[in-house]
């Protein structure tokens, strides 16, 4: 079972894998409730709060949880979307700092550093998935590691009601599939608008 990026609105969780939020560990808990009698996994997305070089930064991430309720791994996004995540123009004018601070959606997000699949199930279902958050379906470079790195499956989770235009949705929707063509993996693909 995978929740979709934002799915669990405002839930955080900590670097060490704390929930700090009483409604998230609640839903958290049926949701992990359900997906153990099916053998399932869970996969969710969240923004996680953490630290890099002592600074508090926010990663946005998928978590997989074991059926025991516990994380079993996590994939933090590698590639940062301009606008969304980050800010591509540190100091575009005198004084564009406090005007740029005002766009929601960017603060500091700091990119996750490696990939790492999220496996799970027993031989001969074991599956092992690529993961990728949002714009990073965009890069086939990333698709084409997490299948030499041994993916199964693709995952993309996304957030697409940022696009203001169905355009803008089909054509990420569109990336997705040619990631799943050019590595012939089978890709599932969640997002909230698109």
């Amino acid at each position: 079972m995978v929740v979709p990026a934002y799915g669990l609105e405002g839930f955080l969780v900590a670097l060490d894998t704390t929930l700090t939020d009483e409604a998230g560990v609640a839903l958290l808990y049926r949701l992990s409730a359900y997906a153990r009698p099916r053998r399932g996994a869970l996969v969710v997305a969240v923004i996680e709060r953490g630290r890099v070089d002592g600074t508090a930064v926010l990663f946005n991430s998928a978590l997989l949880f074991a059926a025991d309720g516990s994380v079993a791994a996590i994939y933090r996004t590698r590639v940062l979307a301009p606008f969304g995540e980050y800010n591509p123009i540190p100091n575009p004018w005198p004084g564009g700092e406090a005007f740029l601070a005002r766009i929601p959606g960017t603060p500091a997000v700091a990119a996750g550093r490696r990939f790492i699949p999220l496996r799970f199930g027993t031989t001969p279902r074991r599956v092992a998935l690529g993961v990728m958050i949002c714009f990073e379906s965009a890069f086939p470079a990333l698709a084409r590691e997490a299948e030499a790195r041994g993916a199964t499956h693709l995952l993309n989770i996304s957030h697409d009601q940022w696009a203001w235009s169905r355009h803008a949705m089909r054509q990420h929707a569109d990336h997705a599939v040619l990631r799943s063509l050019e590595t012939r993996q089978p890709i599932m693909r969640l997002s909230h608008g698109g």
